[in-house]
Order: structure tokens, then sequence, then C-alpha cells
């Protein structure tokens, strides 16, 4: 099981870093075809290109932003109430379920996770598009 948390880490980890790059490939990529703000506004697929990396950067600023802030307040409510975290411990230690983190939690780190997958991609679709338009 370690093994595999490990695994898990470290893909998503390289997920972040390789979402972040190709955003910043792609706005890199309209700025040294299109040159200017000018011609990137005149191209429809140049403008979502440019759009998606900002609603990716965005988005990945504004969902970490909101999962620190939820994380602290579980980190806080277990210091306060130690024994209460230590029996809804044992009580989900042998069922599948989100403890100690939520399910809203679970739910949004995964939406974040395809959202870094997708959203970059498309944006380099989009300006590969733009090319030919």
């Amino acid at each position: 099981m370690t093994a595999l948390d490990v695994a898990y880490k470290s893909w998503t980890r390289r997920l972040t870093e390789t979402s972040l790059q190709l955003s910043y490939a792609v706005l890199a990529a309209n700025w040294a075809v299109f040159g200017s703000v000018d011609n990137i506004v005149q191209n429809a697929f140049a403008r979502w290109s440019v759009a998606l990396v900002v609603i990716t950067l965005a988005s990945n600023v504004a969902v970490a932003g909101w999962l620190g802030r939820t994380h602290k307040a579980l980190i806080d409510s277990a210091q306060a109430k130690p024994a209460e975290w230590a029996e809804r411990f044992r009580e989900t230690a042998k069922a599948k379920n989100a403890f100690p983190f939520t399910e809203e939690i679970e739910k949004t780190a995964g939406a974040l996770r395809v959202a870094k997958v997708w959203l970059p991609l498309a944006a380099g679709a989009a300006f590969i598009a733009a090319l030919f338009h």
C-alpha cells in the first residue's frame, strides 16, 4: 500500500509540473507565432488557446488555496479533538471512505486532476488550430 501511495503522489506531482510547463509553453508559442496581443486577439483559436491557459492557471491557484484552507481546518479540528479523531479513525479504518479527508476534498482534488490534464491539452490543440486559421 505504501508503494502505491508513493507512486500516486509521484504521478500527481508530475501531472502538476507537466500541466504548468505545458501551459507556459502554449503561452510562449502563441507569443512567438503571433507576436503581439493584437494578432492573438484577431485569431479566435489563439484567443481560446490563451483563455484556456489562463483558466488552467487560475483554477490551479483557486483550488489549491481552497484545499489548503480546508486541510488546515481539518488539522485544527484533529488537534482540538484528538479523542474524537482517534475514534473516527477506529470506526473507519477498515471501510472505504475519504477519512481523514472529506468527500468534498476528494471530489474537488479529482476534478482538479482532470482539469490539469485536459485544459492544457485543449489549449495546445487550439494553438495548433490557430496556426491554420
